[in-house]
């Protein structure tokens, strides 16, 4: 077992785009049974039952007889390749977030006071990306000159402290949404009202650990009174299942 065993051994010639084969641009490595090569040291290999067997030499010393893939198959791996490489482009960021939020909150403020938020978030990049959304509890402590009660809909968009969400191992990202977040809100209502908010999350303590997710939204509802506030909160799955994989 070796972390280059995806490249034959040979990651330098070879690349892996899409967890389907290695290829370079001439060959591509699709191994049957009965299958053989000699190594530039001259030891035999045979492919078979799964795996390489050989007689000495080193496997990473390997010239290879191998497949070449059809005009259709390059056309479609490379269409592939083009369009996640487009997707995750900075120009496509700017258009579209890394996550987008919807959630349900209410907040009590006299000065000092507290803000509960129920959310589903969809991440549109990177290896956490589905259609299903991750639903969290997220409970926070605030203060600033505000005196405000409100039930708020929120709709927010955020981006991963990345600048490539597939440099992200699987799990980073959704993790990313539990755990200790900053965030600080403006809020006006007079029984219709609402909010401008934004949050940074940490990957352990807030503001002296990691970044994670950036985000900013606007809230609208029930609301009575106003002013600005900053605080911290946690984060929790409501569905735990989907944060154990």
């Amino acid at each position: 077992m070796s972390p280059y065993s995806a490249f034959w051994n040979n990651p330098i010639r070879y690349n892996d785009p899409d967890g389907r084969c290695p290829e370079c641009e001439e060959n591509v490595i699709d191994p049957t049974d009965g299958q053989s090569y000699t190594s530039t040291g001259g030891a035999d290999y045979t492919f078979g039952n799964g795996e390489w067997t050989r007689q000495g030499g080193m496997l990473n010393e390997v010239t290879v007889t191998a497949q070449k893939p059809s005009l259709l198959e390059k056309g479609y791996y490379r269409g592939q390749a083009a369009a996640q490489d487009a997707w995750n482009s900075p120009m496509a960021r700017a258009y579209f977030p890394d996550k987008i939020s919807l959630s349900f909150s209410s907040s009590v403020t006299a000065f000092a006071g507290t803000n509960t938020d129920f959310s589903f978030n969809w991440i549109t990049r990177g290896h956490d990306a589905q259609f299903t959304p991750y639903a969290v509890l997220t409970v926070g402590g605030q203060g600033g000159p505000q005196v405000s009660g409100d039930a708020l809909i929120n709709f927010s968009a955020g981006y991963y402290a990345t600048s490539d969400m597939r440099s992200l191992q699987r799990g980073q990202a959704r993790d990313g949404l539990l755990g200790w977040s900053t965030y600080g809100s403006a809020d006006a209502g007079l029984g219709l009202g609402g909010s401008i908010t934004g949050s940074v999350g940490f990957q352990d303590s807030p503001l002296v650990s990691r970044p994670t997710w950036i985000s900013g939204g606007v809230g609208i509802g029930a609301s009575i009174g106003g002013g600005a506030t900053g605080g911290v909160s946690y984060s929790w799955p409501i569905v735990p299942s989907q944060f154990k994989r």
